[in-house]
């Protein structure tokens, strides 16, 4: 019997896993979104379903089994729609299968399921694990209540409310500790992830994670790209020190942010320089862009606590265009570089478009 519990324990724990993972592999594993819970919906029913053939006999022609324990899991974690969803989908097979025998009529399967809901709604603060017990002893009362009302046995109804308890109980915790596990180790890779990618004190994209953006660009889409550089950096950090450099850096990427969609990506690529990609962006569109980023900068006060007074700042910025200038887009980097130190050379706060020949024109 022992060996009977532990393995019905752990096929729902293997099917739980195996859920968790299809959601991972769509993007829906922290998500709280409609897809997310019809499709935890759909695949509670299915568990269901699967450990409906893992039922237990016991004596006095007793079986229990964690069917709709994982439809309660699933009302646990993804809330009322997706238990709705999977109740419905497995009340279905469970009247409609034809080598099946009801323990529940309709109208009590759907009472259960009715009260299930509206308990959850008031418990939903609380945590998984009180969710857990309340769930599995109110479907239990409630299941004990109808059996008694057909069979008039209070042995044979107490006996079987005892034991799906404890095996329910099992279950749930069971799927509870799997699935906070799961959730807490997604968490923590999710944070890796986010930080080998981006930039500690601005929240931008690093260099690294920048590189990997020009490599998947698309060569059939025009594209722009930005170098931006706050000019007289060190000025600041020698005048005001390391931590007023550092708010300057937050408050201008900030405003990058503030200025540029999310269609396109932004990274700090050096201490104070900055790199903008500008997806099916053309140059004169790019123009816009930068000057609108340029101008907003130059407006910003940025107030620093140790300083009387706010700092003002400006950038120097390089464009460059694909396919207008350049057959390539890995030439876009370093193009928009070498404007960028132009820009810089003819007076700073300033963009900068221009060929090598018209710029060595200006210089002269």
């Amino acid at each position: 019997m022992i060996l009977q519990v532990f393995t019905l324990v752990c096929v729902m724990m293997a099917l739980q896993a195996i859920y968790y993972q299809i959601k991972i592999r769509l993007k829906l594993a922290m998500a709280s979104n409609i897809y997310e819970k019809v499709l935890s919906g759909v695949f509670s029913a299915l568990m269901a379903v699967i450990l409906s053939f893992y039922a237990i006999e016991f004596s006095y022609g007793i079986s229990i089994g964690l069917a709709v324990t994982s439809l309660i899991i699933g009302l646990i974690y993804s809330g009322q729609l997706t238990f709705t969803i999977g109740y419905v989908l497995y009340g279905f097979w469970y009247f409609l299968n034809p080598n099946g025998s009801p323990t529940l009529d309709f109208w009590s399967y759907l009472i259960i399921g009715l009260v299930l809901v509206s308990v959850n709604h008031p418990i939903r603060y609380l945590s998984v694990y009180f969710k857990a017990i309340i769930s599995v002893i109110t479907y239990a009362g409630l299941s004990a209540f109808f059996i008694y009302l057909v069979s008039r046995d209070i042995s044979f109804t107490a006996l079987s409310m005892s034991l799906y308890i404890i095996l329910a109980t099992i279950g749930v915790f069971a799927g509870v500790i799997l699935i906070t596990y799961m959730q807490n180790y997604k968490k923590m890779f999710d944070q890796m992830e986010f930080e080998s990618m981006h930039d500690a004190l601005t929240g931008l994209l690093n260099r690294r994670h920048f590189n990997l953006c020009i490599n998947e660009l698309k060569p059939e889409n025009s594209v722009s790209m930005l170098m931006l550089d706050i000019d007289k950096f060190k000025n600041i950090n020698d005048t005001y020190g390391h931590s007023a450099g550092d708010a300057v850096l937050q408050a201008v990427a900030t405003d990058l942010k503030k200025e540029i969609t999310d269609k396109h990506s932004i990274a700090r690529t050096g201490g104070e320089e900055f790199a903008v990609i500008l997806r099916k962006s053309t140059m004169n569109e790019a123009k816009v862009i930068a000057e609108n980023v340029r101008r907003s900068v130059e407006e910003l006060n940025i107030n620093i606590d140790e300083i009387d007074h706010p700092l003002k700042v400006t950038v120097s910025i390089g464009i460059s265009s694909y396919p207008e200038e350049t057959d390539s887009i890995k030439n876009l980097y370093d193009t928009s570089d070498e404007r960028l130190y132009f820009a810089k050379k003819l007076g700073r706060n300033q963009i900068q478009f221009s060929t090598p020949k018209e710029i060595l024109t200006k210089l002269k």
